[in-house]
């Protein structure tokens, strides 16, 4: 798997203390692979609060279940 980090102008100035990766992989694989150094993976759920389940996506149920570090989901917000 090959990362190639990216300056992204909206989040450096916003998160200066986060990267980005442009990948020909899978997100999950990636981010499965990413979270062998992480501390912690935070998400963000697209569907509005409600309960867990069948509404999470495939790349949030890989996470949960294939990830090295803990995995928060936070809710969306208006």
């Amino acid at each position: 798997m090959r990362f190639s980090p990216t300056a992204s102008a909206t989040s450096s100035a916003n998160y200066p203390s986060t990267s980005t990766w442009k990948t020909a992989e899978s997100i999950a694989g990636t981010l499965v692979e990413t979270s062998r150094t992480a501390d912690l993976l935070v998400l963000g759920k697209h569907h509005a609060a409600t309960a867990l389940g069948s509404h999470l996506g495939r790349v949030t149920h890989a996470l949960l279940h294939h990830a090295h570090c803990p995995v928060l989901i936070a809710p969306r917000t208006r």
